[in-house]
This record gives C-alpha cells, structure tokens and sequence, in this order.
C-alpha cells in the first residue's frame, strides 16, 4: 500500500502543482519491497 501512496500522492501532487516530499526511510523501503523484488521475479 505504501508504494501506492508514494507514486500516485506525486501524481496527485504534480497536478496541483505542489511538492509531495518522500522521506528517505520510506523511499528506500519502497526500493527495497517494490524494485527490487519485482526485478528478482
């Protein structure tokens, strides 16, 4: 669900024009359970 929130709160945020910061704690857990398990199958 977090990845969700962090890819399409930037779209929503990109359309009104304002900054949709992501906290570095939450960016590398979206690395690490999104990317990385999608290119590993």
């Amino acid at each position: 669900m977090l990845n969700e929130l962090q890819i399409h709160g930037r779209d929503i945020a990109r359309t009104v024009r304002t900054r949709w910061p992501v906290p570095a704690r939450e960016a590398a857990l979206f690395f690490d359970l999104f990317l990385l398990k999608r290119s590993h199958g």
